[in-house]
């Protein structure tokens, strides 16, 4: 196995795939000369720390994933921007440093999906952020935000349960930090995220928008209040609704069981992903459509289906502690492989009788048609 690897001076291309799955690890740097790397070409690499070289020409991270073993990343300052899923998948990676002087601008969407990253520090030039950009990364505690970012995607941190502070530069002025790491727009209409140790909260009456899985998230959150003047949302039992309470939206993850309003007709996308501790599922007669992930892993394990449900989104999963889980098999591989599972929930669901939940639903569904 090599510990090192050396590129020409000629060398100014690292094509696709070039350095999928081989036996090289300890330390690579990607010399001055290299201005694009090509997809995937870290793939499976043994490598644990990876440097840009001192004025590298790269300017754009491209696709950096499935590096599982890599730790460290060295970015000097030319690079402007991280593309969407760069570092996916790369789950060992702690440490992303950047070079003093450092003009990134753009972090795109799950750029470090799926990554180690414990704390984050961005940079003092970056202005925007994409949607879940650190999602499914549970180590993720600490977060810095300067004040040249101002446009960060509300699902910014979908996905990161357990940041414990967020810091932000005074003189950011976008975003402001009302908690240990609550934070929320200035003018007070959108909360991006909120402190995984709140146990009750309320929502101000001039909030319209929130992050999808922010409130699911919070395992301690046993209550939760809207403002008496919002006219956006209304709050019930644990979960979050549309004004009028015809929509689902969020259920929060420090309770146990929940009841539909009975004005209820859809739950909405992700109301209840992973909302582990709920055990109880109690839906109302006139419920119309069931939204995708709106039960993505949860434990409960059987589910009654009113016969009024007329629509089942392809992604709406049950994911329940009865599932046949092996080290192998993902909900996906499951879904794949128990089509006659799925065909027999449907009709179960149709013939108004108890669903198991740990049953997947593959396709969309319009009972009419069955």
């Amino acid at each position: 196995m090599k510990t090192s690897f050396k590129f020409s001076p000629e060398t100014t291309i690292i094509g696709d795939n070039a350095f999928s799955e081989c036996h090289l690890s300890g330390t690579f740097t990607i010399s001055k000369n290299i201005a694009t790397t090509d997809d995937g070409f870290l793939i499976g690499i043994r490598v644990d720390k990876i440097y840009l070289e001192k004025e590298s020409k790269l300017t754009t991270i491209v696709n950096w994933i499935w590096a599982t073993s890599l730790k460290y990343v060295f970015l000097t300052k030319r690079v402007n921007s991280i593309t969407e899923s760069a570092f996916y998948s790369c789950h060992s990676l702690t440490t992303i440093e950047f070079e003093e002087g450092s003009e990134l601008t753009s972090i795109n969407s799950y750029a470090f999906s799926e990554t180690n990253l414990s704390n984050f520090t961005f940079p003092p030039k970056c202005t925007s952020v994409g949607y879940s950009i650190f999602n499914l990364d549970s180590s993720l505690n600490y977060v810095y935000i300067p004040a040249s970012l101002t446009n960060i995607d509300t699902n910014t941190f979908t996905g990161s349960p357990n940041i414990q502070k967020i810091e932000i530069d005074r003189n950011n002025p976008m975003y402001t930090v009302i908690s240990s790491a609550t934070l929320m727009s200035k003018d007070r209409t959108k909360f991006l995220y909120v402190s995984p140790s709140e146990t009750s909260f309320t929502i101000p009456s001039s909030v319209s928008e929130f992050g999808k899985t922010m409130f699911q998230s919070c395992q301690f959150l046993t209550s939760i209040d809207v403002e008496s003047f919002s006219t956006t949302f209304s709050a019930e039992g644990g979960i979050v609704y549309n004004k009028d309470f015809s929509t689902a939206i969020a259920c929060i993850g420090g309770i146990t069981s929940i009841t539909l309003n009975s004005r209820c007709q859809h739950i909405g996308d992700f109301c209840l992903y992973k909302c582990t501790k709920i055990n109880s599922v109690r839906l109302n007669n006139g419920l119309l459509t069931l939204g995708n992930s709106a039960f993505y892993s949860d434990n409960f394990t059987y589910l009654d289906v009113p016969s009024s449900v007329k629509t089942i989104d392809p992604s709406t999963v049950f994911c329940g502690s009865s599932t046949r889980h092996t080290p192998s098999n993902t909900c996906s591989d499951i879904i794949e492989t128990n089509i006659d599972f799925a065909i027999g929930i449907q009709h179960q669901i149709k013939n108004n009788v108890k669903a198991q939940a740990s049953l997947f639903f593959i396709y969309e569904i319009s009972i009419g048609f069955w």
